[in-house]
């Protein structure tokens, strides 16, 4: 029998560590808070589980909004082609989606679970549910163990792989930073991120469902701007979301937090008709008006919006919904175009950790060796997915960044 490891937390990026440990002869034992593992695995992708990305190693390092280069290392040594082949030797087919998403062809997220639970279980991984992890063990700058709430377990090495702070319904809830930064580890502030924003404008509830796909928005604190993002916005019955919202959410604070921050004026300004310009948008108008010069102005501007989207936007110009089409001034229609591409929203906060898809920041990137994983402070101390300062876009990013840093994590504490 190989060195002893402890692994904290069965989420995706501990799987795929035990697995790498024990294929290394080590013998592995999984400490699982949860009454069982895996959760957070059976929930990505809307329990479709969306496992990876299309796209080369370099593309995938830019979807990465921080730590993007730390990745190399991981990556070079447990890609893409490696997670998908170790899944279809365990019968699992995928597809990939024409936004370059890889599915598995079942869309069961369960499917993944079942197959990382089965390659533990041949190599004789132990998984112990229902037990917390409650500090490290450490004896002269070397792991020895860890304390749980059933008494003291020794090992050789551990990997925390808690996860963020996201989704703290699947056992989530930052634990993997508290035991870091009990042994000396600097954590860089967590934030939700890929979240939805909620808005102050009341009137934005009555477009739940209606979503635009070319959209710029800029985010601005006190009038000054922070980040830009284009793409799909969807009006929900709180605020925004979709993918253009969820990647610029990252840069917001935690407004759960009582910070400096969070009593800032943040606002969203939006282009909502970002594919046209100016004068396009009123020939555009300017055409549909003299089709229907009878009709009210709402009635009569049926593109590039849904009528509910049209209303809000003409009463936001200062134009009455139901006056004529003919009777609507050039003067009118330029305020109009105006407003859809200058629209500025006030945000409120977002939806917080229960609804981030993942955590921004975690336990600082400069103290941990890209390219074994183990910490820089304690020796046989790993880290693994995102408990580190580690965050991608949607699409299957930060999937496979927990499988690629838990395998290498797993390969290295091994050894010890």
């Amino acid at each position: 029998m190989g060195s002893r490891l402890l692994i904290i937390g069965a989420g995706p990026a501990g799987l795929a560590a035990a697995w790498s440990a024990a294929m290394q002869g080590a013998g592995v034992t999984i400490i699982e808070k949860m009454p069982s593992p895996g959760r957070k695995l059976l929930i990505t992708g809307a329990g479709r589980c969306n496992i990876s990305a299309a796209g080369d190693e370099d593309s995938f390092i830019r979807r990465y909004f921080s730590g993007g280069r730390f990745l190399y290392p991981a990556f070079t040594n447990f890609f893409r082609e490696d997670l998908l082949e170790i899944m279809n030797s365990q019968g699992i087919r995928f597809k990939t989606e024409s936004n370059g998403k890889i599915f598995p062809v079942s869309d069961q997220a369960e499917d993944i679970l079942r197959a990382w639970l089965s390659l533990c279980a041949k190599l004789n991984v132990n998984i112990i549910s229902g037990n917390g992890a409650i500090k490290l063990l450490i004896d002269d700058n070397k792991i020895r163990g860890i304390s749980t709430r059933n008494g003291d377990i020794e090992a050789d090495a551990v990997i925390i792989a808690t996860g963020g702070a996201s989704w703290p319904g699947t056992g989530s809830s930052g634990d993997g930073y508290k035991m870091a930064a009990a042994c000396g580890h600097t954590i860089i502030k967590p934030r939700p991120a890929l979240v939805p924003v909620t808005i102050k404008q009341k009137w934005l509830r009555e477009l739940q469902g209606i979503s635009l796909d070319q959209t710029h928005l800029q985010l601005t604190k006190n009038g000054k701007r922070i980040a830009a993002e284009s793409g799909e916005l969807l009006f929900t019955h709180f605020g925004l979301s979709g993918p253009a919202i969820l990647r610029i959410s990252r840069n917001l604070p935690d407004f759960s937090l009582q910070l400096q921050d969070t009593q800032a004026n943040w606002q969203l300004k939006i282009n909502l008709v970002s594919d046209k310009k100016h004068e396009d948008l009123i020939n555009l108008w300017r055409g549909q008006i003299a089709k229907n010069q009878g009709r009210t102005i709402v009635n009569a501007l049926s593109r590039p919006f849904p009528s509910k989207l049209t209303n809000e936007l003409l009463k936001l110009a200062g134009i009455d919904p139901t006056i004529r089409a003919a009777d609507i001034s050039n003067a009118q229609l330029d305020n109009l175009a105006m407003t859809c591409r200058n629209l500025i929203l006030d945000i409120e906060g977002t939806r917080g950790y229960r609804e981030a898809m993942v955590t921004a920041g975690g336990i600082s990137l400069k103290e941990i060796d890209p390219r074994t994983m183990q910490s820089k402070l304690v020796r046989g101390l790993y880290f693994a997915g995102e408990v580190m300062d580690i965050d991608g876009d949607t699409g299957g990013y930060n999937l496979q960044a927990a499988f690629s840093t838990g395998v290498l994590a797993g390969r290295h504490a091994a050894a010890d």
